[in-house]
């Protein structure tokens, strides 16, 4: 028997006695996020300019905007970030929804591609359409919705305790703005 041969057995063995204790190697992608505010109406734009305001509500549930802090890589390959993979974990039941394209906002992050064995810090902000059974359960600060991803693990800031309730409608230089805090 080689010494390759013998090298190799020794690390069948290992990987099967990690198996055995049960003890799940973590998912290579570690996702950082802060909510930064609930709101349940979406205008166009600044309802005080100029021209028609079209609005879109939340109907049964809460808009909410998260900023993604930082996507950290630890895999052999490019992760991709999909904000359409990322689901809310609502009271009203878990959801991948979204605020309607076209309402996009500077700092809007779609997706992004993290190259192997790297990280990305503050890439952007997504907004998800929470559900909820009543949806002024959301209206207050210490409304706070989890998130999960596929294949990654999504883990809240430590200093994320509150978010921002917006009393009225939002509109994408407003998420911008607070995208931005």
């Amino acid at each position: 028997m080689s010494i390759r041969q013998s090298l190799f057995g020794c690390v069948l063995v290992a990987v099967a006695a990690i198996a055995q204790d049960g003890v799940a190697a973590p998912p290579p992608v570690q996702i950082k996020y802060g909510q930064v505010v609930n709101f349940y109406q979406m205008d166009n734009h600044n309802p005080s300019q100029p021209g028609p305001v079209s609005s879109f509500t939340a109907g049964g549930g809460m808009f909410i905007m998260y900023r993604i802090k930082h996507i950290e890589n630890n895999g052999s390959t490019p992760f991709t970030f999909k904000s359409d993979n990322v689901i809310s974990l609502g009271p009203g039941g878990n959801s991948n929804d979204e605020m309607p394209n076209q309402y996009p906002f500077v700092g809007h992050l779609g997706s992004v591609t993290v190259a192997a064995g790297t990280g990305k810090d503050f890439p952007g902000c997504i907004v998800k359409w929470v559900k909820a059974n009543n949806p002024s359960e959301l209206a207050n600060t210490n409304a706070l919705v989890d998130l999960k991803y596929p294949d990654a693990k999504m883990t809240r800031a430590q200093i994320d305790t509150a978010t921002i309730v917006l009393q009225g409608a939002a509109w994408p230089e407003r998420l911008a703005n607070l995208c931005t805090l």
